[in-house]
């Protein structure tokens, strides 16, 4: 059986409540065999990536891409490009009939606060290029502004 604790810490003023906390689980619980512990960020959530399709939706409807084409794009295809633009990584593999993939392109992978970059980045991207905001998506912009 697999037994996980996890604390969450969100700033410095923690920190005393956290040593005692490790001292205290770590040291009893090294009895038991051997123990892992693991520092990670808070992956993006669940409710933030619902929040990306209405952003997603009003740019797939109204800008182009290229933007020297009338190819209007999917809102699927414009995660890809506003990701690949966000993490600017390229990990390209052939794929079996020797078109491009990019496998470096998911949000999952994203921290809480990665993601709302991801969305001040597209926000800022969608402004510049003149995006008429629906409701949806500045309900997303303010829902952010207040976090």
């Amino acid at each position: 059986m697999k037994r996980e604790l996890a604390f969450n810490f969100t700033d410095a003023g923690q920190w005393p409540n956290l040593q005692l906390w490790l001292k205290h689980y770590l040291g009893n619980a090294i009895n038991g065999g051997p123990m892992e512990v693991r520092l990670s960020r808070p992956n993006r959530t669940n409710a933030q990536n619902r929040r990306l399709w209405p952003v997603l939706r009003d740019i797939a409807k109204q800008i182009p891409w290229p933007r020297t084409t009338q190819i209007m794009r999917e809102p699927e295809e414009w995660k890809m490009i506003f990701m690949s633009a966000y993490r600017q990584e390229t990990n390209v593999v052939a794929g079996i009939n020797g078109e491009f993939i990019n496998l470096s392109l998911s949000t999952s992978e994203l921290t809480k606060q990665e993601f709302s970059e991801l969305l001040e980045f597209i926000q800022a991207q969608g402004a510049e290029w003149g995006v008429q905001w629906s409701d949806p998506a500045l309900k997303v912009f303010e829902s952010y502004r207040e976090a």
